[in-house]
């Protein structure tokens, strides 16, 4: 990190590869997104930026407001959207740290409610001074293009049923107007990935998902 940090002065957020590993230290998976410069279209999108494996600049963390007490299934998502919002990112392809998954793992976070404080975190952003801006312009390929508009058809549909027309409203303008600079995108197979997947390629659903079938009896047998 030390080197990163040297090389990529401005970035807010520094972090590398993660090593999912079970309770007799087999390795599920690595995973790195590989997320480098402004990229807050990946992270709302659902690109992972795991915190276990990550080193954030205190001042971001400070303007960002930190964790926010009314996040408390994936505040640590919530808190990389905010600075993904902020600034740049630095990636290193190293595998820096293990996160520990299997049969005998538990926890205490209420993930239940994830789905419900996700569509709440990225409406916050959404919220904010030029978001639509910042997203188009960090989005690199059809796919992030639609996730994108994937990101505000969700915001529409969690407004309404809270009963915040305005907010809404807002949100389908900006998804109107990502499907509009979209048009040339419309060919491509990855964009219409991008809006139907519910999860971003290299997140750690896809892990358990696998983990937990080859585990099943059907699946041994």
């Amino acid at each position: 990190f030390y080197q990163l940090a040297n090389q990529e002065p401005e970035a807010l957020w520094l972090y590398g590869g993660i090593r999912i590993v079970n309770e007799r230290a087999e390795s599920l998976a690595e995973l790195n997104s590989g997320l480098s410069g402004y990229c807050v279209a990946q992270v709302m999108g659902g690109a992972w930026a795991p915190l276990q494996a990550s080193l954030i600049r205190a001042d971001a963390f400070g303007l960002s407001g930190g964790f926010s007490p009314l996040v408390c299934g994936t505040e640590d998502e919530d808190l990389c959207r905010r600075i993904a919002y902020q600034g740049r990112f630095a990636n290193t392809p190293t595998t820096v740290a293990c996160l520990y998954r299997g049969q005998l793992w538990t926890t205490s976070t209420n993930y239940l409610r994830a789905p419900e404080d996700t569509k709440y975190s990225r409406n916050l952003v959404l919220a904010m001074p030029n978001a639509f801006r910042r997203l188009w312009a960090s989005a690199d390929s059809s796919y992030w293009y639609g996730r994108i508009v994937r990101v505000y058809l969700s915001a529409i549909s969690w407004n309404l049923q809270h009963k915040r027309l305005f907010a809404a409203l807002s949100r389908a303008f900006y998804a109107a107007a990502a499907l509009w600079l979209s048009i040339p995108y419309f060919s491509s197979p990855q964009y219409w990935q991008g809006i139907k997947a519910h999860h971003a390629p290299g997140a750690l659903h896809f892990v358990m998902q696998d983990y937990e079938r080859r585990q099943s009896p059907v699946h041994r047998v």
